[in-house]
């Protein structure tokens, strides 16, 4: 859970992407039933550990992919927001939230879905996060 850690700090303090999506409308794990709004969620995908020798067995690098998934009332507003965690999340390194990071590399972008009743539009974009665990 720790590149949901990571993504969600960066996330939540962005102050072009809060300005849009209140920080606790930013989720780590599934967007609440009912919750407000524009909202984000992010969850993890698949984490792979790799031991590295000069690590003497005490921590392991981790690559996790991350899905974060905005959900709004228009499509113009989800991808508002998919281009705005877009620009908050590469390029991050260094000690975030507690975690030593390397990299956060966009990844890929699931299909454009909706519901009808209520009407909701959301649309998630995975990123690779490599940190030390």
């Amino acid at each position: 859970m720790s590149g949901v850690a990571i993504v969600r700090y960066v996330l939540a303090h962005n102050t072009a992407l809060t300005a849009i999506v209140p920080a606790d409308s930013i989720y780590g794990g599934a967007v609440p039933i009912k919750s407000a709004l524009p909202a984000i969620g992010v969850t993890s995908i698949i984490a792979r550990s790799r031991n590295i020798v000069a690590m003497n067995n005490t921590k392991s690098l981790v690559t996790e992919r991350v899905q974060v998934t905005a959900m709004a009332k228009s499509y113009a507003q989800v991808k508002a927001l998919l281009v705005q965690v877009a620009q908050s999340l590469p390029y991050n390194r260094g000690t975030i939230n507690g975690y030593l990071c390397d990299s956060i590399v966009s990844d890929i972008e699931g299909p454009d879905l909706y519901e009808t009743d209520p009407v909701l539009y959301f649309q998630t974009a995975d990123f690779q996060v490599k940190y030390i665990r």
